[in-house]
């Protein structure tokens, strides 16, 4: 479970009628607990004990005292009792009030980058932080039950134990980092050791949304922390944010995250080592077969009826509307066909969206044969322009196949709306709170000089994504 350290002081004096006696006594503070894995938490609470040979002195022994609850790295929490021993000593008696368990969503969308315009152009994210999204889950759960968010900071990875219990991995993965923004939502965000980049259409046409990418992280779990109803007390069901899972062959120290143009998924290029669907068919009822989108490393999981480890292509016509520029399959449940951008305004309707006040700035020209121009993109404080902002999907998820569907010693479909199904709410960028400076991420390279003429656009917009960080270029209409 791990250890508990903590600081004794020891002082004393003359007790008793006219201090006829003496006594010593062991002041206990500063209780820390050190999970498995290393983390230290501090505790509350303070002890003392006394020794007094005398007979008109405190009474000799230890006081018990509760120090507060400890998660034990894993998910599980106990709540702590110490008791005061005779030199210094002390002993801790634990008791379980918190199960630990994970579900295994088949992807978490970590990011959408937009195509810029021109076959040599490219944006670039390498040395900010502030890209990913922010996340709640709390309206997955029944009304019964209390939620509520509390993450550790690295993204470890978990695996299920013989008995069915969580049990995390010795790694962590530093490339991507997350945070409790709020009461109920954490952020994902990457470190600056990691870039992002996008390079624009392969003609000089304005922009192709097709050569837009969508990050999808697909080895993802959800550490959950499940508190049964004791007295007055209802249930309550505790998000730990995000681990991974090291059964995937491609991240079994951290997370898979695979870049895939909007093209492969609506069908309009073909991918096959990303995705090859079933029979050869992109359909309602069909699955991605072969490819990394498959997930095949996933097929030991148990997944309810209708659902499994494969991404299906209703998961496919999801992850599409995380971009709302893509162009989606006839056959989908829902259409993209964004309008917000209609007359320019500085932020959309929906608050998606807002302009770049980079400088130079906005416009970005794109003359013919202008060459090459850097710009410095900057990232925009979201908490007053952004806080409608939001986009809600549900997502099946499955288990371990060793937890046999009872989690936490329950069936977890008892506390949720809808049984295996999370309902995720991405919405504004919690970490975009200052203006960040982008050294030039953004180059922009315009069409040739004719033959062939260029008649398209030689302005462009650049707006933020208000839900990712990332940028987005609109022609401006002549």
């Amino acid at each position: 479970m791990g250890t508990l350290s903590w600081n004794v002081t020891q002082s004393g004096g003359a007790c008793g009628f006219e201090g006829q006696s003496s006594y010593q006594q062991w002041n206990y503070s500063n209780f820390q607990f050190t999970d498995a894995m290393g983390s230290t938490q501090p505790l509350s609470g303070s002890a003392v004990y006394f020794n007094s040979p005398g007979g008109y002195c405190p009474p000799n022994g230890g006081i018990t005292t509760g120090i507060g609850s400890a998660d034990d790295g894993q998910a599980n929490v106990y709540a702590l009792t110490f008791t005061s021993e005779y030199g210094g000593n002390g002993s801790v008696n634990s008791t379980q009030t918190g199960y630990g368990g994970f579900v295994n969503p088949k992807y978490v969308v970590v990011g959408v980058t937009y195509a810029p315009p021109g076959a040599s152009s490219y944006v670039q994210y390498g040395n900010t932080t502030m890209i990913g999204n922010t996340t709640k889950i709390s309206n997955s759960f029944s009304s019964g039950v209390g939620t509520s968010v509390s993450t550790y900071h690295h993204i470890k990875g978990w695996v299920s134990g013989v008995d069915g219990s969580a049990g995390v991995t010795a790694y962590s993965d530093t490339n991507y980092t997350q945070e409790q923004n709020s009461s109920d939502t954490i952020t994902i965000q990457k470190s600056v050791t990691v870039s992002y980049t996008t390079h624009g259409t392969p003609n000089f046409s304005p922009v192709n949304s097709d050569y837009d990418y969508v990050w999808i992280w697909l080895n993802p779990v959800l550490p959950l922390t499940y508190t049964p109803p004791a007295g007055s007390n209802s249930a309550s069901m505790q998000w730990r944010g995000y681990g991974y899972d090291p059964n995937d062959p491609a991240g079994t120290q951290g997370l898979d995250l695979f870049e895939v143009q909007v093209g492969c998924l609506n069908g309009d290029f073909s991918c096959p080592s990303a995705l090859t669907w079933a029979n050869g068919t992109q359909g309602p009822g069909s699955y991605v077969s072969s490819g990394t989108l498959s997930r095949a490393w996933a097929s030991g999981q148990s997944w309810p009826s209708g659902e499994m480890s494969n991404l299906t292509f209703n998961d496919v016509c999801t992850i599409l509307t995380f971009d709302p520029l893509a162009a989606t399959p006839s056959q989908c449940p829902v259409q993209n066909n964004y309008q917000g951008f209609a007359g320019m305004p500085q932020t959309t309707p929906d608050q998606r969206f807002t302009q770049d006040p980079f400088n130079p700035p906005n416009p970005i020209n794109y003359p013919v044969g202008g060459g090459t121009i850097l710009y410095s993109p900057v990232q925009i404080n979201t908490q007053s322009i952004a806080q409608g902002a939001s986009q809600t999907f549900q997502q099946a998820f499955g288990v371990e196949e060793s937890f046999g569907g009872s989690i936490f010693g329950i069936g977890l479909s008892t506390t949720l709306k809808q049984s295996y199904t999370l309902q995720w709410v991405n919405s504004w960028m919690n970490t975009l709170t200052t203006q960040i400076t982008l050294t030039n991420s953004l180059s922009v390279s315009g069409p040739p000089e004719p033959p062939p003429a260029y008649t398209g656009p030689d302005e462009f917009i650049a707006y933020q994504d208000n839900i990712y960080g990332t940028f987005v270029f609109v022609p401006v209409q002549n």
